[in-house]
């Protein structure tokens, strides 16, 4: 069995996907790989994707410099 580590990145609004929201999409890190899933959540109201991030008891973890700028923060 692998172990998953799962990390939700937050983006600022503008992406192609949902050009009016900001989106939020999971990545499963496993020893050797990382990858998008299909799971994404979108508002036009960040507090809204945080509340939910907060309710399922993740971590935020501000932007780090050499993050893309369209990220605003992660969380774990």
């Amino acid at each position: 069995m692998k172990d998953v580590l799962n990390i939700w990145t937050v983006y600022k609004k503008g992406l192609e996907i949902f050009p009016d929201e900001h989106i939020c999409r999971r990545y499963e890190i496993t020893e050797g790989q990382t990858g998008p899933t299909n799971d994404i959540l979108h508002s036009a109201d960040l507090e809204e994707i945080r509340s939910q991030l907060r309710r399922w008891g993740l971590y935020q973890m501000p932007r780090d410099m050499d993050d893309d700028p369209v990220i605003i923060e992660s969380w774990i």
